[in-house]
């Protein structure tokens, strides 16, 4: 009898979490010969950052949690440069059953605005941005190749310089996935979403696409929508595109490129919806053992203006504590009045005794 209370002690449960925990701190100083990317008056200055991170994730074999949270303030040489800072508080979870799955993400951001703009507005002034989001997602197997889902989006953006509009944004999308084989899928899915500026009138976005997706082998991934946008504005309505490419070739931590092209209407801290065309590359190879090389870029295209940065860089895991990366980006933009480009270098090390 004692060795079988033994037994039964050492059977772990079923439903108890495996828990594993992350924490570090970063430093980082950099260089910038046009911080504002601005034509007629290029400021150049030296920042210091340091930040601190920590994560806690736990899982089973039906769920998974995560709780991540982080801080960093940054200190410029240029006198016409505020200091800025940055919170981040995340949660994410997820449960799956025997036909359905659903998940819930959570987070609240504070990000300087001169970072938050490079893809918005391009308003790169001094302040905060606030964002307070929320999203839920299920879907449920209705039989062996078909099945359904839907997803529901809130956020609340607010900014604590007046240059930029404060504003929600709240969104609904369902559709529809027919698996066609082992390597492909065809789905329908709409959307509405309500775009609500503070002391204005609201807009709102419909949307409905089609999508095929297959793979070529258990590493890579292609992603085609085509679709169709109707925006309903104070201003009137406007009707385009709502389209989009995605590679994902993956083939472990350390190897792997991804490649996102699409356009859309999207909100803005400018006061109204627009409509543009965003891409995002990321590319990281490993040179040696412990060396990375990483190349990442982000870029968008509006009737306001175009955008373009490009970060190339590499990393060394020093010690399993400890680990240097060296980068340099490259920025460029082009507006109406204001046609600028930036050269950055960037040196880092992070820490993190798990």
């Amino acid at each position: 009898m004692p060795l079988l209370l033994s037994g039964a002690f050492m059977v772990k449960p079923a439903s108890a979490y495996d828990w594993n925990e992350d924490y570090g701190i970063d430093a980082t100083i950099a260089r910038d010969d046009n911080f504002r990317l601005s034509e007629d008056n290029p400021i150049s200055t030296t920042s210091a950052a340091i930040g601190v991170f920590a994560a806690l994730e736990g899982t089973t074999e039906i769920s998974s949690i995560r709780f991540a949270t982080g801080a960093s303030e940054t200190q410029y040489s240029a006198s016409r440069i505020n200091h800025a800072e940055s919170y981040y508080l995340s949660l994410a979870a997820a449960r799956s059953g025997e036909r359905w799955s659903g998940t819930l993400d959570m987070s609240y951001d504070v990000e300087p605005t001169t970072e938050t703009e490079l893809l918005d507005t391009g308003d790169l002034v001094d302040g905060e941005r606030k964002t307070s989001s929320v999203v839920g997602g299920l879907s449920y197997q209705l039989d062996e190749i078909n099945s359904v889902y839907t997803n529901l989006a809130f956020s609340d953006v607010n900014y604590d310089t007046v240059s930029l509009t404060e504003y929600t944004d709240n969104s609904v999308s369902a559709g529809w996935v027919k698996q066609l084989s082992e390597i492909s899928e065809v789905s329908i899915n709409a959307s509405v979403s309500r775009y609500d500026p503070k002391d204005n009138d609201t807009t709102t976005v419909t949307s409905l696409g089609i999508g095929y997706g297959f793979s070529t082998s258990e590493a890579t991934q292609y992603d085609l929508v085509l679709g169709y946008a109707e925006k309903d504005s104070p201003t009137g309505t406007g009707r385009n595109g709502n389209s989009s490419f995605e590679i994902k070739h993956s083939i472990d931590d350390r190897n792997g490129f991804s490649l996102f092209i699409g356009n859309g209407y999207v909100a803005s801290g400018a006061g109204k919806v627009r409509y543009e065309t965003r891409m995002n590359l990321s590319w990281a190879h490993a040179l040696a053992e412990r060396t990375q090389f990483t190349l990442t870029s982000a870029g968008v295209t509006s009737n306001e203006r175009d955008y373009f940065e490009i970060v190339a860089g590499g990393r060394h895991q020093y010690t399993r504590e400890i680990s240097f990366a060296t980068n340099y980006r490259y920025r460029t933009q082009q507006s109406n009045g204001n046609d600028a480009d930036s050269n950055s270098v960037l040196f880092s090390v992070s820490y993190s005794p798990i």
